[in-house]
């Protein structure tokens, strides 16, 4: 968020697709239309890219948008109850917040899998290289005081069953590394060498080994002689018994952590043959949910069920998610192991200097080298079909101006609404509270590359926190200082839990402000562990005057931003774009609204790309299908033009 530009006049001319908001969705949709020649106009009414995807660059701006979100506009608008704490020892205002530089918050900082339609996409169109990239290492549930004689935590376990079914993942000695960070200068490490800090990571190539490869390269003895980790360690000395424990991810997860009942080994070996193939298999009933099919069909324990449900990324419960929703999220993530090389532990990528909002920026600069034309701080104050041209709307904007299009594209959040009020905009949307952390210390007890032989130090972590009342899941999502959004020294987490549907307007700040505490103790309870795993099991008299005592091993919450985030429920790909969707205002009269994306960490590529390509194919007037093959394709010159824009950016 930056000082708009000068408003300079639009071209008066006639548009095809006039298309509101600078969102992900918006975004790609504008760079795919302008690729196949369309002309295309992209308003946004914020002075800034992004919309409800967009990041801050420096925490003033952070301040501003708190400001915005609480004013009383007429606007509607997808957040409230926003606040800010910061510590004046680390952001004094005497320095004229300058110590606030060097920080990019994000209100998207999703994960994209190795799977994930989106990067299927992007690989095909050859727009990867336009993004830096990062490993997202391992997966930490929080677990209290274990259960003596259960045969060990639930991690373990599901790691394990892996290893019975077949599932091997490959190890060092990986030869298949086509594609790996071409063109963006990847710093490689000698062979035996620790991992590179924040080495980025190439996504254009598809090739990998096979997760379900019989035999797999010999690893060395360090890569391989591992177990599951925790924090502290096992072996630690800590006045708590929770701790923080990893989520098998890797073979050799399953070789060699021995923590595993025959039951539950078989129980869950079955249960992953089911997940590899339930594609093909008659599904249970729609209502089913996650928690009662593997307690029932797979007889699981509640708390080996919540490390399951942790890989989803799912923002409800285990009792109340449903398993059509979970299973594909599953089959995603065990899929996705084994195909990063050189960080095989890992699932996952995250985009750094700014997650979604990065792609924003770099869709919307795709569709102005294609022709398309961008404008911030123009919305929309009025829309009507046109008064002289028969089958085109006319747009007045908020600086007077009137546009006509053929066609109309928009965000819910910017278009013209006829709603009375705030409230009945929001009515029966789905909200989450998030929070964004800075913590004064790196976290690398969480972010340490898994094996000897990795040579990627991943750039950010899971960790998920099960509020105590009802179950639900705090997802905290952990970034280092690598991905470019923070100091070194310092790291951001990203909280967030979903709030009920069916609160009365009156009790809905009541209800937000127990989340917001659900997410500080979550985040604390977190820091806790890691302070934790950084103590002597004895201090000595010397060691406890020394750097190395408690008060300066405690790791520190410096700054947070507190809001909460409204979006409607999603649209299944196999609904999107119906004639009975809400993502269709009007789709006879050409006016479509997008939809919002979805309140969920794990970005959604499949429900993403096919509410776009449908889109795409009605404006182009394609059928169902058609434009898959051509879609963000560009043409050699167009080309050219981007590979001259790069080169300047370097």
């Amino acid at each position: 968020m930056s000082p708009p530009p000068p408003v300079e006049p639009l071209p008066n001319e006639p548009w095809d697709v006039l298309i509101f908001g600078t969102g992900l969705k918006q975004s790609l949709l504008a760079c795919a239309l302008s690729r196949a020649n369309k002309k295309v106009l992209q308003l946004d009414h914020n002075s800034y890219y992004g919309s409800s995807e967009t990041c801050f660059a420096h925490l003033l701006e952070c301040d501003e948008w708190v400001s915005q979100v609480n004013s009383s506009s007429s606007r509607p608008l997808p957040f409230s109850h926003a606040r800010i704490w910061r510590d004046e020892s680390h952001f004094p205002t005497s320095d004229g917040y300058k110590a606030c530089r060097g920080y990019t918050l994000t209100l998207a900082p999703n994960v994209v899998y190795w799977h994930d339609r989106l990067l299927e996409v992007l690989r095909n169109a050859e727009m990867t290289g336009g993004f830096v990239w990062q490993a997202v290492g391992a997966w930490w549930v929080y677990e209290e005081e274990k259960r003596e004689g259960d045969g060990s935590s639930e991690a373990a376990v599901l790691g394990k069953v892996m290893a019975g079914a077949g599932v091997k993942i490959a190890k060092a000695g990986m030869k298949v590394k086509a594609g790996w960070n071409k063109g963006r200068g990847k710093k490689m490490v000698e062979e035996g060498g620790s991992a590179a800090p924040g080495t980025q990571v190439g996504v254009d190539s598809t090739a990998a080994i096979s997760p379900t490869t019989e035999t797999a390269p010999a690893a060395s003895t360090a890569a391989s002689t591992t177990t599951l980790r925790t924090v502290p360690p096992t072996a630690a000395k800590t006045n708590t018994p929770s701790i923080l424990k990893e989520t098998p991810c890797t073979f050799e997860d399953i070789a060699w952590d021995p923590s595993l009942t025959d039951t539950h080994r078989t129980t869950l070996a079955s249960f992953l043959r089911y997940l590899q193939s339930h594609s093909t298999t008659t599904p249970p009933p729609p209502s089913t949910t996650l928690y009662g099919f593997l307690a029932t069909a797979f007889p699981l324990p509640p708390r080996l069920i919540s490390h399951i449900h942790a890989l989803t990324l799912l923002p409800t419960s285990p009792s109340e998610t449903l398993l059509s929703l979970a299973l594909p999220r599953l089959s995603t993530h065990f899929s996705s192991l084994g195909k990063i090389p050189d960080a095989r532990s890992a699932s996952a990528l995250l985009i750094s200097y700014g997650g979604a909002a990065e792609m924003c920026q770099v869709f919307s600069r795709g569709a102005a080298v294609a022709g398309a034309v961008n404008a911030l701080a123009r919305g929309v104050t009025s829309l009507s079909p046109s008064p002289t041209e028969e089958g085109k709307w006319e747009a007045t904007l908020s600086t007077d101006e009137k546009v006509t299009a053929s066609w109309v594209v928009g965000g819910r959040w910017d278009l013209p609404s006829s709603a009375p009020s705030v409230d009945n905009v929001r009515s029966g949307m789905k909200r989450m509270a998030r929070g964004i952390y800075i913590i004064d210390h790196p976290l690398e007890v969480l972010l340490k590359p898994k094996y000897a032989d990795e040579r990627i130090t991943p750039g950010g972590c899971v960790l998920t926190v099960f509020e105590e009342k009802k179950g639900m899941p705090v997802y905290i999502f952990a970034r280092a200082s690598s991905p470019g959004e923070c100091p070194t020294g310092k790291s951001l987490l990203y909280a967030g839990i979903l709030l009920s549907q069916e609160t009365e307007l009156e009790e809905r700040s009541e209800e937000i402000e127990k989340a917001y505490l659900v997410l500080d103790n979550s985040v604390k309870k977190v820091l806790d562990r890691v302070a934790a795993a950084q103590l002597p099991s004895s201090p000595s008299p010397t060691e406890q005057q020394s750097e190395i005592h408690p008060s300066n091993l405690i790791p520190g919450i410096i700054y947070k931003l507190l809001y909460t985030q409204y979006a409607h429920p999603p649209t299944s790909p196999s609904t999107t774009m119906s004639s009975t969707s809400p993502t269709f205002s009007d789709s006879s009269n050409n006016l479509i609204t997008i939809s919002d994306l979805p309140l969920d960490l794990s970005l959604q590529g499949e429900i993403l790309i096919e509410e776009v390509l449908r889109v795409y194919e009605n404006i182009l007037g394609l059928g169902r299908g058609e434009g898959v093959e051509g879609f963000l394709m560009v043409g050699e010159e167009a080309r050219r033009l981007m590979r001259e824009m790069e080169g300047e950016g370097e």
